[in-house]
C-alpha cells in the first residue's frame, strides 16, 4: 500500500491574492489603452493597411495564449510589486513623450508596447515576470518595425540575382537596383525586397524556437536561421522570377503571377525550415521541482504595495498629461516670410525654376523652388520650411523625397564634408539620380534650431532640444541640384562653387524665419 504525501515545499498562492493581482493589471492596462489610444490606434492602422505587418493581428492572441498556458505555474508564485521597475517604467514613458514631441512614430510604438510588460513587472513582481519573460518579449513583434531594412534588402536581392544570372551565362548590365538582360529590363522594387518574408519568418521562427527547444543555443541558432534563410530565399526567388519570365517570353511570372509565385515559394521555404528544425527538437522537459513561495500575503495587505501601484498609474498618466501641457503652451511662429536671397558673387537670381526637378516634402509651412544662374551654369535650389512639426508635417519623414521615385533612379548616396573656397566646412547629403534626360546631382542639409547638419538623427536631436527649452524656431531643408549629364565631377565642382558663394545667404534667409 502506498500513501500520497504532498510536498511540504508547495505553498500555492491564495486565489484571492491572484484575483486582486489580475484586477490591478486590468486597471493598469485600461489606463494604458485610454491614455495612449492614439498611438495604439496608429499601430493597428498600420497592421490594416500594410501587408508587411498584418501578422500583428495574431501577436496579441498568441501572447494571451502563452500567458494562459502558464496559469498553473503562476498560481505557485506570490505576486508582489517590484518598486525598482518603476524607474524603467518612468524611462519608457519619458521616451514616449520625447518621441511624441518629435513625431517619431516608431519610437512611440515601441514605447507604448514596452509599457505593457514593464507595468506587469511593477504590479506582479520579478518572480512572475520570469515566468512570463518570453510572452512579454514576443509582444514586441506587434510593433510595425523593419521597413528601414528595405533599401539594404533591395541591394542584397539585386546582387544575388545579378550574380546568379552571370553564373548561368546570361549577360547582364547592372545599375544599382536595375539590371538589363537581352530580353528585357528588371528592377528590384521595394515590394521585391523580401522584408515582408523576413519579418514574418522571424515572428514564426521565434515562436517555433520557444515551443520546440529548451536550450538557449538551439533557440538562438533557429532564430538566426529564420533571419538568414528568407533573405537568401528571396534572392533565389527573384532569380527564379527573372528566369521564368525570360524563358517564357514574359508570359509567366509577371503581373499577379509574380506575387503568387513569391507567396507559394515563401510558404514552401518556411515549411522546409520547420521540417528540418523538427529533427532537432528537444525532448519534453522534465517537470521542474516546485519551489517554496512566501506565504505572507504582501500583495493584498501591504500598505507600501498600494503605494507602488498608485505610483505606476501616475507614471503612466504623466506622459499624455505632459504632452497636453506642452501642446497647449506651444506657440508656433506663423509670421514667417521666407524669401530667397538675391544672388551674390556674380550669381544672378532668384528666377522661377522651370526645371523638372520637383522634391516632395509633406506638410511644409512654406516651400520655394528657384534657379540661380552664372554664365552657362544653372543651379536649382529648393527650400522646405516647417514652422512647427507634428504627425502630418515632419522635416524628417520617410515619405519626403528629393526625387521622383516612380520615374527616376537613385544611383549613389552618401554623406560628405565639403571644404568650401573660404576654408569652411559644409556637411552635405549627396544624391546622384538617373533622370529621363541624364543624371542629376543633389546636395542637401538641414537648418534646425540654429544648427546646420546633414545628419537626420542630429536634426531630430537639435529639434528636441529646441522644443524642450521652449524655442519657437522652425526647421528647414535646403537642397541644391545641377544636371550632371555624364560629368559628375564637373557637376560637383559647380555645386561647390555655388555653395561657397551662396550657402551663408541661404542659411540666413531660413534663419530669418526661425
Amino acid at each position: 500500500m502506498t500513501t500520497s504525501v504532498q510536498s511540504p515545499l508547495v505553498q500555492p498562492a491564495s486565489a484571492s491574492r491572484w484575483q486582486l493581482a489580475w484586477l490591478t493589471v486590468a486597471v493598469a492596462l485600461t489606463v494604458v489603452a485610454g491614455a495612449y489610444w492614439k498611438t495604439l490606434a496608429d499601430i493597428v492602422s498600420i497592421w490594416s493597411r500594410s501587408g508587411t505587418f498584418t501578422h500583428g493581428f495574431l501577436i496579441v492572441p498568441v501572447v494571451v495564449y502563452l500567458v494562459w498556458q502558464q496559469r498553473v505555474e503562476l498560481q505557485k508564485i506570490a505576486p508582489q510589486p517590484a518598486p525598482l521597475a518603476l524607474l524603467l517604467l518612468a524611462g519608457i514613458v519619458a521616451l514616449w513623450w520625447l518621441a511624441q514631441l518629435l513625431a517619431v512614430n516608431v519610437i512611440q510604438h515601441f514605447a507604448v508596447v514596452m509599457m505593457i510588460p514593464v507595468t506587469l513587472w511593477v504590479l506582479l513582481g520579478s518572480a512572475v515576470m520570469k515566468r512570463l519573460l518570453f510572452p512579454m518579449a514576443y509582444l514586441l513583434f506587434a510593433v510595425p518595425f523593419g521597413e528601414f531594412l528595405v533599401p539594404s534588402l533591395q541591394d542584397i536581392t539585386a546582387t544575388m540575382t545579378v550574380k546568379a544570372l552571370q553564373f548561368t551565362g546570361i549577360p547582364v548590365l547592372w545599375e544599382e537596383r536595375f539590371f538589363y538582360i537581352p530580353s528585357g529590363t528588371f528592377e528590384v522594387a521595394e515590394a521585391c525586397s523580401g522584408v515582408r518574408y523576413l519579418i514574418a519568418s522571424l515572428a514564426l521562427g521565434t515562436l517555433y524556437a520557444y515551443v520546440s527547444y529548451h536550450s538557449l543555443w538551439r533557440r538562438a541558432i533557429f532564430i538566426a536561421l529564420s533571419a538568414v534563410v528568407p533573405v537568401l530565399a528571396n534572392g533565389v526567388r527573384a532569380y527564379g522570377i527573372v528566369m521564368i519570365a525570360h524563358l517564357s517570353g514574359y508570359k509567366l511570372a509577371v503581373g499577379i503571377d509574380h506575387f503568387i509565385y513569391g507567396g507559394v515559394f515563401f510558404g514552401a521555404v518556411m515549411m522546409l525550415l520547420f521540417w528540418v528544425g523538427n529533427y532537432f527538437r528537444d525532448p519534453p522537459a522534465a517537470s521542474m521541482a516546485e519551489r517554496a513561495v512566501p506565504d505572507v500575503d504582501t500583495f493584498a495587505v501591504s500598505p507600501t504595495g498600494w503605494t507602488w501601484r498608485i505610483m505606476a498609474l501616475a507614471i503612466l498618466l504623466s506622459g499624455p498629461l505632459l504632452n497636453y501641457l506642452m501642446q497647449r503652451n506651444a506657440v508656433a511662429d506663423t509670421t514667417f516670410d521666407m524669401r530667397m536671397p538675391l544672388g551674390v558673387a556674380a550669381w544672378n537670381g532668384p528666377y522661377v525654376s522651370v526645371d523638372s526637378w520637383m522634391p516632395k516634402y509633406l506638410g511644409a509651412s512654406a516651400q520655394q523652388r528657384v534657379e540661380y544662374r552664372r554664365d552657362q551654369n544653372r543651379v536649382q535650389v529648393y527650400v522646405a520650411y516647417y514652422a512647427q512639426q507634428h504627425a502630418d508635417a515632419k522635416l524628417i519623414n520617410s515619405e519626403n523625397n528629393l526625387y521622383d521615385r516612380s520615374g527616376e533612379r537613385r544611383l549613389a548616396e552618401t554623406v560628405e564634408t565639403v571644404t568650401l573656397e573660404d576654408g569652411s566646412l559644409l556637411n552635405v547629403h549627396t544624391l546622384l539620380v538617373r533622370t529621363e534626360h541624364g543624371q542629376r546631382l543633389i546636395w542637401n542639409w538641414y537648418v534646425v534650431a540654429g544648427q546646420v547638419t546633414a545628419n537626420p538623427l542630429l536634426a531630430k536631436l537639435y529639434e528636441a532640444r529646441g522644443r524642450i527649452f521652449g524655442s519657437r524656431s522652425g526647421s528647414a531643408l535646403i537642397a541644391l541640384a545641377v544636371d550632371a549629364a555624364e560629368d559628375v565631377r564637373g557637376a560637383r565642382a559647380r555645386l561647390k562653387e555655388f555653395a561657397s558663394d551662396m550657402h551663408a545667404a541661404l542659411d540666413a534667409s531660413v534663419r530669418g524665419t526661425q
